[in-house]
């Protein structure tokens, strides 16, 4: 196939799941290597049977189409991939990922660094203007965490519970670190009750709901007060 070219068109979104890097313009693959014949091979093949294939057996070749160019472009020991900063589509695409994975205790930096295939300086440094990308972990667990416990008013959950129930693998440094960040304990929180909880934890303010709460305090702590200097006052009076 001297001089001839067969170009092969994927759509982006899975190779993007498999890959988990959306920029791969110009890349090339080493033409010697294994990967890269067995990818060339396979290519060829369906080139020349593409048209009998069924739709089964054609999703089957896909999948493996795909599974070899990840070998490919990621395999070698040295990826390029990673010496690529991080884009602000991928920043979005690993933010999604530790959203849908917060009950998973081994989600961490480095299931991170192994999922999207990225340096732990680029990793480390789109997120620092966020405190870090532990942080961002355990801020977004404890986060459910408080809403979770908001939801459960009256029933009897430990702080291990909602520690397992939010990724946490030791409910002593889930009730120290959800302290600092709330002021509070999660005993606390499940008092408070389930009041202007919305049914999407995505409009959902923390920080604003603790404000509401501080404010309900004081307000009911002044009501107090003046309830009892105006007793004080008709007691003087009838005196």
């Amino acid at each position: 196939m001297a001089g001839s070219r067969i170009t092969l068109m994927v759509p982006r979104e899975p190779l993007e799941k498999i890959i988990g890097w959306p920029d791969l313009h110009g890349r090339v693959l080493p033409r010697a290597a294994p990967m890269t014949r067995l990818l060339r091979s396979l290519i060829e093949g369906l080139y020349s049977t593409a048209g009998e294939l069924t739709e089964a057996e054609a999703s089957g070749v896909r999948e493996n189409l795909l599974f070899l160019l990840r070998g490919g472009l990621t395999g070698r020991q040295n990826n390029p991939l990673e010496d690529l900063p991080i884009s602000q589509p991928v920043r979005s695409r690993i933010l999604d990922y530790i959203n849908e994975n917060l009950t998973d205790p081994l989600l961490s930096p480095q299931s991170i660094l192994q999922r999207f295939r990225v340096s732990r300086s680029h990793l480390y440094r789109a997120f620092e203007a966020d405190g870090g990308i532990a942080r961002i972990i355990r801020e977004k667990r404890l986060d459910r965490a408080y809403r979770f416990l908001l939801t459960q008013p009256g029933k009897p959950i430990s702080f291990k519970e909602a520690a397992y129930h939010c990724g946490f693998r030791n409910g002593t440094q889930f009730n120290k670190a959800f302290r600092e960040r709330f002021d509070m304990s999660p005993k606390d929180v499940q008092l408070i009750g389930a009041s202007h909880v919305p049914a999407d934890p995505i409009d959902f303010s923390y920080q604003e709901h603790i404000s509401k709460v501080a404010r309900s305090s004081l307000v009911q702590s002044q009501s107090e007060k003046a309830g009892h200097f105006d007793i004080e006052t008709r007691q003087l009076v009838r005196a």
